[in-house]
């Protein structure tokens, strides 16, 4: 419990001001007052003259004063407080990445933009071990997912799965960024844009090492656009490819006939 707090003054109040506060306090707390809620009244009457009795006297308000300095003191994050006083690249890399893994990814991303602001070349690649910007890339592409950025999101994802340190220091989160990038491009991206930008998103995921099902699938859906936007060649091709690949591929009735073959037909 903080005193001051309780009598709703500062630490540096005087004698003079405290007896004031402590009037105004009871007036406000005392059970005549709020005749229908007494037990509440009685409990912060208590809180009150508790505080009042501290703080008024000198000996004891220094003892108090000490103790709350070390609660203080104890509960600071100094680690980042040092990175936070720094405005080197670095410590702002750093201090991204802590923020992000103690849970405070608002401050992160906000701390990530605002540096990305003030320098455009800005990237944790450049100041932090390997492992570590793969983490705080990872993390601030979850945030930004999470936040609906999702062209930003992918673009995080995509630098660690294509960074030649990604196969010796990230290889067993390698299939998920994978699966966060196939995702992102099938079902965040090219689902909400024109035909023409939706196969550019379906060619990202393509360029990941896919198992043969997922680019069957995709070369379908490409196929889907190229017919939408009256370029049927192209559309056949994207599914000789999809056939080639699984020759069952499922859901390919709809866009077949509306390219006038069948599965047969395209030389799978």
């Amino acid at each position: 419990m903080n005193y001051y707090a309780v009598l709703q003054v500062d630490s540096e109040v005087t004698a003079d001001e405290l007896r004031v506060a402590f009037r105004r306090m009871v007036k406000k707390y005392h059970p005549d007052v709020n005749a229908r809620r007494k037990h509440w009244a009685h409990a912060q009457m208590k809180r009150v003259l508790t505080a009042y009795q501290v703080l008024s006297d000198d000996v004891q308000r220094e003892i108090y004063d000490r103790r709350l300095r070390y609660e203080r003191e104890s509960q600071r994050d100094h680690y980042r407080e040092r990175l936070a006083a720094k405005r080197d690249l670095k410590s702002r890399a750093k201090l991204i990445l802590y923020d992000l893994l103690q849970g405070n990814q608002q401050e992160a991303v906000r701390l990530y933009e605002t540096t990305l602001g003030a320098h455009a070349d800005f990237t944790v690649h450049d100041h932090l071990k390997p492992r570590d910007w793969m983490d705080c890339k990872f993390l601030l592409a979850e945030e930004y997912e999470r936040r609906k950025a999702h062209v930003r999101a992918l673009g995080l994802y995509e630098e660690i799965y294509y960074s030649h340190q990604a196969g010796l220091h990230y290889q067993h989160f390698l299939g998920e960024v994978a699966d966060r990038i196939r995702n992102l491009c099938c079902r965040d991206l090219a689902r909400n844009v024109e035909p023409a930008d939706a196969i550019l998103y379906y060619e990202r995921a393509l360029n990941m090492d896919l198992k043969r099902a997922d680019r069957a699938f995709m070369h379908k859906k490409m196929a889907e656009c190229y017919e939408r936007i009256g370029q049927t060649d192209q559309a056949l091709d994207q599914m000789r490819h999809a056939f080639r690949l699984k020759p069952d591929l499922k859901g390919c009735q709809k866009i077949c006939q509306k390219l006038g073959i069948r599965r047969q037909e395209t030389g799978a």
